[in-house]
């Protein structure tokens, strides 16, 4: 999938704001939610990943 792909953009926006959520409040609910949206864009992009 190419960088500029719509629904690529649109996987790291949310982990942007879930990484942002997680930040402000670390909470289990969020851990989760970060993870698995990190574990959708490693199976789409695993490169992208591991500057993390």
């Amino acid at each position: 999938m190419n960088d500029n792909h719509p629904v690529l953009q649109a996987m790291l926006l949310d982990l942007r704001e879930l990484r942002s959520r997680y930040a402000a409040d670390p909470c289990d609910f969020n851990r989760y939610q970060l993870a698995r949206q990190e574990a959708r864009v490693g199976q789409v992009r695993p490169d992208l990943l591991m500057g993390v």
